[in-house]
């Protein structure tokens, strides 16, 4: 019997993970890949060795993929990106008010039902003005520590669809960019996604106040 270990990795695609850890495969060691809501699961397998000895080899490779593929590695287990994001906000006695063009209700929904007591608010409208002014103004209406708006999908010249997200909270603010491609309900669910795993890095990490962009 193999013995299994996962990564789980936002923030890079399938192609980009696989070529990174290429050279970790061989003999006895399988790997598989499983995409889901823009995340991708690296399912580690090590057999032909007694159970200690195979157990010991998966954590060393698993270790090794973990080093290379960095902060982009959010999880070893099944626990969800809405678990982590509400961890987070409950170490801090903090709230979230969320605000969602695009996504139509989609982030705010998978927070409230896996954890209702840290969601502030939820709003669904169209942006009028940028996302993080918005996330600063639902701020001041709400009074929540933490505010998130996800801006309107835009159709670039690519064909991909962009689209901007703004973050408040009491240590500072952020804006991020993606581009998607698919049919509205696809990015839609990607955005969602995306929106939650951003949260979820600026509350885990005390860099805050600049512009990233990621595609």
């Amino acid at each position: 019997m193999a013995v299994v270990r996962i990564l789980r990795v936002w923030g890079m695609w399938e192609s980009e993970v696989a070529d990174v850890l290429a050279d970790l495969w061989g003999e006895g060691v399988r790997a598989a890949f499983q995409i889901s809501d823009g995340e991708v699961q690296v399912r580690i397998a090590v057999s032909g060795l007694d159970p200690q000895e195979a157990a010991a080899r998966a954590d060393r490779i698993a270790a090794e993929a973990s080093r290379r593929l960095g902060e982009s590695v959010f999880a070893t287990d099944d626990q969800k990106v809405e678990d982590m994001v509400a961890s987070l906000l409950v170490e801090r006695g903090w709230r979230v008010a969320i605000g969602e063009d695009l996504t139509a209700g989609s982030v705010a929904n998978r927070l409230f039902v896996a954890h209702p007591e840290v969601l502030a608010a939820g709003v669904i409208r169209r942006t009028e003005v940028s996302p993080l002014a918005e996330a600063e103004e639902l701020r001041r209406q709400v009074g929540a520590e933490v505010t998130l708006w996800v801006g309107p999908g835009t159709t670039t010249d690519r064909g991909t669809t962009r689209v901007e997200i703004g973050i408040v909270t009491p240590e500072g603010q952020l804006t991020d960019v993606f581009e998607y491609h698919g049919g509205p309900t696809a990015v839609r669910t990607v955005a969602a996604a995306a929106a939650l795993h951003r949260l979820r890095r600026v509350l885990s990490s005390p860099a805050q106040g600049r512009r990233h962009s990621s595609t």
